[in-house]
């Protein structure tokens, strides 16, 4: 199994119900890439070479032609050099196994033999695009399918991209936010297709794959929707399946009061109604410190761990009736940005803390005892996943 190579800042990863179904999440920057769809073209006079053949699955579909120099080519334009498209992935339809050069020219660089750059590269914004089979050597036309980042507006968007095998292929980027410079909160249900994404002022849903909408109502004035948790049961359950595809239960952090000097709420009724469970640590408020600093347990909906910034120092709290009451399991690294608990736990108790540069920390009795595990690197650890 080969795994698609994807363009971009792809921070996050969530694993769907259905086994293969995947999503990752991250920043696309689009300051240089104004991007329109290419046009069969060459440049300083060379031979156009292609035929499109139009979309499937949303990647452009193009066949070769054969040139004058015997072989079978492809070749690509832009409007102009400084109007580009990113390049993010190719799939071969037919014979492409007969192509022996690919060639680019990334956007802004004049079309000139000296811009060519000698491959594909995934992620690059380029304005001219080729491929071609061995010169003197004609074979059948070959086919292929390239897609192309659809960047809007300036200063980037949030986006995801779905894969339904594993990730061996993704499906085209659907925007999450324009304009945005950072992922925000990011979860897929447990049980259903739903998936909920941090946006300015609102929280987005999207189902396997789809364009991504407002959810419920807006979030309270000034919300950061930094961290965003969807249980697996009902808020408060340990027995109803929290699997509404249009209507999932969720737990979301700011990283900054609001205006009611909320951090954190429980929120239901089809993201209609937010009660507020902001911990308080001797009346200090806690705000969230990244994007995976919530977390529950697979078997239930009452028991949440937090790692929250409580006025510059980091402490990891946790709460047994779904943030009605904190208990306050002591500081941790100033970096800690990252907790889950156990997948398979029955007990609702073993949890693992990625504690920045210091360790990973774990513990057997839901915070109660703190056991310091070797890190397997020097640097900041950013997630942990323990399965099992």
């Amino acid at each position: 199994m080969v795994a698609t190579e994807l363009a971009g800042v792809f921070s996050k990863i969530r694993a769907g119900s259905t086994q293969g179904k995947v999503y990752v999440a991250g920043v696309t920057e689009c300051e240089d890439c104004a991007c329109n769809e290419f046009e069969i073209g060459n440049f300083g006079g060379n031979e156009v070479a292609g035929t499109y053949l139009g979309m499937f699955d949303g990647f452009h579909r193009f066949q070769s032609t054969e040139r004058s120099t015997g072989d079978q080519a492809l070749t690509l334009i832009t409007s102009g050099q400084d109007v580009c498209c990113r390049y993010i992935a190719n799939v071969g339809v037919e014979n492409t196994e007969n192509i022996i050069a690919y060639y680019e020219i990334q956007c802004s660089n004049p079309r000139v033999e000296d811009s060519l750059e000698s491959a594909w590269v995934a992620g690059t914004c380029v304005n001219y695009l080729a491929c071609q089979t061995l010169s003197g050597v004609s074979t059948d036309p070959f086919i292929i399918d390239i897609l192309f980042e659809q960047c809007t507006g300036s200063g980037g968007s949030t986006v995801s991209r779905y894969s339904e095998d594993y990730g061996v292929t993704f499906e085209a980027a659907q925007e999450i936010e324009n304009g945005a410079s950072a992922i925000l909160g990011f979860d897929i249900a447990k049980v259903g297709t739903a998936v909920l994404a941090g946006a300015t002022g609102q929280v987005r849903i999207a189902n396997d794959g789809s364009a991504w909408s407002d959810y419920g109502d807006p979030l309270p004035t000034d919300f950061v929707p930094t961290s965003i948790w969807i249980p697996r049961y009902e808020l408060g359950s340990t027995t109803v399946f929290n699997n509404g595809t249009s209507s999932p239960e969720y737990i979301v952090f700011s990283s900054i009061e609001d205006g009611d000097g909320e951090t954190m709420y429980r929120v239901e009724s089809g993201g209609t109604v937010f009660t507020p469970i902001t911990p308080t640590i001797s009346a200090v408020k806690g705000v969230a410190v990244g994007t995976d600093c919530i977390a529950m347990p697979f078997k239930s909906g009452a028991v949440i761990a937090a790692v929250a910034d409580f006025g510059g120092d980091t402490h990891l709290i946790t709460s047994d009736d779904t943030g009605a009451t904190w208990d306050d399991r002591g500081q941790v690294a100033d970096d800690a940005l990252y907790i889950r608990f156990r997948r398979g736990d029955i007990s609702l108790l073993q949890l693992f803390l990625a504690n920045g540069t210091t360790d990973v920390t774990v513990s057997p009795s839901g915070g109660v005892n703190l056991i310091a595990k070797q890190s397997p690197t020097l640097t900041q650890l950013i997630g942990i996943e323990p399965f099992g």
